[in-house]
């Protein structure tokens, strides 16, 4: 993954309601942006700023299903970003004093 693509994935994450968005599409696979609206305590053109910067990284996609978004989680993204981040942690896996390596 390029610098400028991981830089922009992460920035998308660094915000508390989008990072509950994530779990939320995590925990619950597709929703509508009806349903988000209903989890949680922001309007509609919040909802539509933080999707957009979410959708804009790749974390999430959208399908539209007439004038509804259904939005789920791009698993492959999340997993480019934490692949990177474990590559930082151990860089020579199997190492016995890495928490990560020792699981």
């Amino acid at each position: 993954m390029e610098q400028k693509e991981l830089l922009k994935r992460l920035a998308s994450l660094a915000d508390p309601t989008r990072l509950e968005i994530v779990s939320i599409l995590s925990d619950k696979g597709e929703l509508c942006a009806c349903e988000l609206l209903k989890r949680l305590s922001i309007s509609q053109g919040t909802l539509s700023h933080h999707m957009k910067e979410l959708s804009g990284s790749g974390i999430v996609s959208c399908r539209k299903d007439g004038k509804w978004c259904h939005y789920s989680l791009n698993a492959a993204a999340l997993c480019e970003v934490t692949g990177y981040l474990d590559s930082l942690c151990c860089p020579h896996p199997a190492t016995p004093s890495c928490p990560c390596c020792s699981k």
